[in-house]
């Protein structure tokens, strides 16, 4: 019985360990993804597509204990630098919405506040390309072969929501308009 509670405890862990670094990667390398399907301050569809491919794709690395071991230790050394970049975006944002939606309009705070959007993804940008450029040396020519065909698949699924949208909106136009 304490083989067993051990093997399960040991596969238990690597399945999480792998998850973690698979939801890391999907981070880091999703997140121009991201950064390029947003429009104003609204993001275009729920990027929940995009994730479960990317996800599939990290699983279909097969990477060995090494790399998920390089990885790891990459993501750990970038991850308060990612939490505090990431939450300079998003406080960003917030403040551009509330700009956007004011009672009154101020031209000069949505640009202001549209500026400061674009400063704290442009820090971002720039650290998702160093933990991507770090992580990039650790696959496989084949494995990032197998990321490039699911950024392509993303980039095209995000091409045909903003097709939908579009679509939606014009014919709410055409219903709704005079």
């Amino acid at each position: 019985m304490k083989k067993q509670d051990e093997k399960i405890r040991r596969t238990t862990s690597t399945g999480v360990r792998g998850l973690l670094i698979a939801t890391t990667i999907i981070l880091a390398l999703a997140g121009s993804l991201w950064a390029n399907s947003t429009v104003g301050s609204g993001v275009i569809g729920s990027g929940a597509d995009g994730e479960h491919i990317l996800l599939k794709a990290i699983i279909q690395l097969n990477l060995s204990d090494a790399q998920k071991s390089a990885i790891a230790a990459i993501l750990k050394k970038n991850s308060t630098a990612v939490k505090t970049d990431v939450q300079g975006v998003l406080t960003a944002r917030a403040a551009l919405l509330d700009a956007i939606h004011s009672d009154t309009y101020n031209e000069a705070a949505v640009r202001n506040a549209s500026k400061d959007v674009a400063s704290k993804e442009e820090d971002l940008a720039v650290l998702r390309a160093q933990i991507v450029s770090e992580i990039n040396v650790v696959l496989t020519p084949e494995q990032k072969a197998t990321i490039s065909e699911t950024k392509k698949e993303i980039q095209d699924r995000i091409a045909q929501r903003v097709e939908n949208i579009s679509a939606l909106i014009n014919a709410w136009i055409s219903k709704n308009g005079k």
